[in-house]
């Protein structure tokens, strides 16, 4: 759906109960933010930063400003065609359905969107296919239509495109008495003879999905297939027959991913509050998913592939606030993809006045706030705030850093903040990004500045005061300490180097006979030549490679703990694979595995003789845990 928000709106189900007329006079407040690293909540998925593209966008696919702006956003995925043009809509014609009258650019082909938007931008794709139509109108969509996109896509073309939705807004086709969606499963005209038509209604669509499946996959086993059902608490949920329930009920044993729209509706404050009812619309969703998939359930994800703060919301930082908040609380909730709407509506600008051809807008920013804080393989923590006005997010990133995210939801105060972080100790200074009110000129969606970046200091062993103004964003990005209350270190140069332990005379860190084979033992060996090539990844967490192959990184076994043996694996961008430099004097130097707190890289048992096995264990100080870096 593009630009309607009734089916979904959610103001009815919100608990916060804000409105902008019962604010307290202007006047700063306190908040106090508590987060644990060591509870973590979720990993920000790859394919989690999305946007929704139309066929009708006529600057999609148009020279190289907007794939460069995507990717510069921090957006990882995008969906195509559109919302309900993709039940109208044929990807080998780029027509629409007969019957209907949309305007579809002629530029916006399949091919374009994927060889012009979506391989420059390095993004992953969503594709919602034609449940509504066949191309005269007469029927329904054909599964055989969707399997050929796949067969194309990814048998011809290698596009390689993993997540396919059947259908856009199907509840919207006059089954439940309200008509926007193109759905010919029935061709009747009018809402009397739509309403509580078997052919528009959960039953029938939950057994053409499982045709739709079996064909797609017959093409291309290894895609995920989703499909439509109600936001919970938003209609038409809970209004009989359920759709959720009887959908679930005939295909769930087939899917792989459900798909949910999220528009909050009501107020501002009302929008910005809507975070606040994610996990119960989870919990909701997830016992359905539960009682009606079987042992499939598992494997069922949640993908939210529209969403945005609404009209009602105005514009300003209004919109960052919630889709910054948005992302990174559906993340922590489990969902696998956030797709905002649209690419060229608020996110990046299209024939606007005074601005360039895709101009960053508040929708941007709001997926730029949340990426900067909490990228893709960083892990979302426990985080609470004890006003519901100052909103938190507290990252374990993967560069050895913790980051904290305060969403001030207040327009006119500013927020004083005490920030705790338990199981983490950091460093007395780090850096600040913010973004909000200041930024917009009044009543726009245009911001005239992008997100400021300053120094913080002064910060404890595991807390910080700062103040956060009124409608702002602030990121934090603080570098752990190193257990000893420095820092690591980044004075080792990029580039290849020798290992040599400090316990066993005349041997280096040495991969099994020079192997960069997955489960190489790692080991010291005297008289070995071996080099490996350190790469800083930030902060003086390394990743370290065989030199000869930097593909095959040094590697704790399994991610396991202190005892767990190092060997070669295939680089993967994990933490068992990333080690802090701890320096010990010169260019003596412990390395802290960033998957397990307090241990060393290790020569096991302090051993000195050739094949002696290399592991993690707690941090000693022994020489068998010192290394030269030559």
């Amino acid at each position: 759906m593009q630009q309607k928000r009734t089916w979904l709106s959610i103001a009815g189900a919100l608990t916060a109960g804000l409105t902008l007329s019962n604010l307290p006079a202007a006047q700063a407040y306190n908040a106090t933010v508590t987060g644990d690293i060591n509870q973590s909540k979720a990993t920000v998925p790859s394919t989690g930063y999305g946007v929704h593209t139309s066929v009708y966008d006529n600057n999609m696919v148009n020279g190289t400003t907007t794939p460069t702006a995507v990717k510069a956003s921090g957006a990882t995925t995008l969906r195509y065609p559109g919302g309900s043009y993709a039940d109208a809509y044929h990807w080998q014609t780029n027509t629409a359905t007969t019957n209907q009258s949309l305007y579809i650019n002629s530029n916006d082909t399949f091919d374009n969107f994927m060889t012009k938007l979506v391989q420059p931008a390095g993004s992953n794709v969503v594709i919602t296919c034609n449940y509504g139509s066949n191309t005269s109108g007469s029927a329904g969509g054909d599964p055989n239509e969707a399997a050929a996109w796949v067969d194309y896509a990814n048998n011809t073309k290698h596009y390689g495109i993993k997540y396919w939705e059947i259908g856009n807004e199907i509840p919207g086709n006059g089954f439940y008495g309200a008509w926007w969606e193109t759905d010919d499963h029935s061709t009747a005209n009018t809402q009397a003879a739509r309403t509580g038509n078997s052919a528009l209604g959960p039953v029938t669509y939950g057994q053409n999905v499982v045709q739709f499946v079996n064909a797609m996959k017959a093409k291309d086993s290894t895609i995920k297939v989703g499909i439509v059902v109600c936001t919970p608490g938003s209609w038409p949920d809970g209004v009989s027959p359920d759709w959720n329930t009887n959908v679930l009920q005939q295909c769930g044993t087939k899917i792989d991913f459900v798909i949910i729209h999220w528009y909050p509706g009501g107020t501002t404050a009302n929008a910005l509050a809507s975070a606040g009812t994610i996990a119960s619309t989870v919990s909701s969703l997830q016992s359905k998913i539960n009682q009606y998939c079987g042992s499939n359930a598992p494997n069922v994800k949640i993908l939210i592939t529209e969403t945005n703060a609404g009209s009602s919301a105005g514009d300003g930082p209004q919109q960052t606030l919630f889709s910054s908040d948005n992302y990174l609380t559906w993340f922590e909730n489990g969902a696998l993809n956030v797709d905002w709407l649209e690419l060229h509506s608020n996110y990046l600008s299209e024939g606007v006045s005074g601005l360039a051809e895709d101009s960053p807008g508040e929708g941007y920013y709001g997926v730029k706030l949340a990426s900067d804080v909490a990228r893709v393989g960083d892990t979302l923590c426990s985080a609470s705030s004890n006003n519901s006005l100052l909103r938190a997010h507290v990252v374990n990133r993967t560069d050895n850093s913790v980051g904290v995210q305060l969403i001030n939801d207040d327009p006119n105060n500013s927020a004083t903040v005490t920030v705790t972080v338990s199981n983490a100790t950091l460093s007395s200074s780090g850096t600040r990004h913010d973004f909000g009110k200041s930024n917009f000129p009044s009543g726009s969606m245009w911001p005239n500045s992008g997100m400021s970046s300053s120094t913080i200091s002064g910060i404890g062993t595991n807390s910080f005061t700062v103040t956060v103004p009124a409608y702002t964003i602030s990121n934090f990005i603080i570098p752990k300490g190193s257990g000893g209350g420095g820092t690591y270190s980044s004075a080792i140069t990029n580039g290849n180097h020798s290992v040599v332990p400090q316990n066993a005379t005349g041997a280096r860190l040495d991969a099994s006979g020079g192997s960069s084979a997955n489960g190489t033992k790692v080991q010291i060996w005297n008289g070995s030549t071996q080099s490996w090539a350190f790469t800083n990844l930030g902060s003086g967490v390394y990743k370290i490679t065989e030199a000869a192959n930097t593909s095959a990184c040094l590697d704790v076994v399994g991610g396991g703990g202190s005892g767990t043996n190092v060997d070669i694996w295939a680089c993967n961008g994990g933490t068992n694979q990333q080690w802090g430099a701890v320096s010990v004097s010169g260019n003596i130097y412990s390395f802290a595995p960033q998957n397990a707190t307090g241990a060393r890289l290790d020569v096991v048992g302090a051993g000195t003789t050739n094949g002696t096995q290399v592991d993690i264990w707690t941090s000693n100080g022994a020489n068998n845990q010192k290394w030269a870096v030559n």
